[in-house]
């Protein structure tokens, strides 16, 4: 008696189909994602922007009313520094900031207040620091304007 086999497992024809179909879903279920990505970069640059100024007007409090020298480096913020009767204070912040929308560190210093959406003078720059009244501005994603905090979903950001 001869016995029949029956075909076991999927063709390669089959699998194909089945693996694009989940390429689509996969696509569909991301694009539906990537603006919660950005709107929880935009929520965090705004907390981490709260928390600079806050440990930037602490370190003016506690050093007679003068603000950090953020020019070249985070260290007056990251690294305990002695008021000027020689007391140690802070480090105000654990680590460098990052800011969340660009991965960038880097500060580029003004003399004068930026408006939302006014350029920044160089490329990479994650943060704007005013040393004269100690404010800082986050930097949009490209890291070439100021970010606009009053209004996230300004094309600019």
């Amino acid at each position: 008696m001869l016995r029949k086999h029956s075909k076991h497992g999927f063709t390669l024809v089959e699998i194909l189909i089945v693996v694009i179909l989940l390429g689509i879903l996969a696509s569909v279920v991301l694009a539906m994602f990537r603006p919660a990505t950005t709107d929880a970069r935009r929520a965090a640059l705004s907390e981490n922007l709260g928390i600079l100024r806050a440990q930037i007007q602490l370190y003016t409090l506690q050093h007679d009313d003068t603000s950090p020298d953020l020019s070249t480096t985070w260290d007056p913020l990251i690294a305990q520094t002695a008021d000027r009767g020689g007391n140690a204070r802070g480090p105000y912040l654990p680590s460098i900031p990052r800011n969340p929308l660009n991965n960038n560190t880097d500060i580029a210093i003004v003399a004068t207040d930026p408006a939302f959406g006014d350029a920044v003078s160089q490329a990479g720059v994650g943060y704007v620091y005013n040393p004269n009244n100690g404010f800082i501005w986050g930097t949009n994603t490209a890291g070439d304007k100021v970010y606009n905090e009053g209004n996230p979903q300004d094309p600019n950001n």
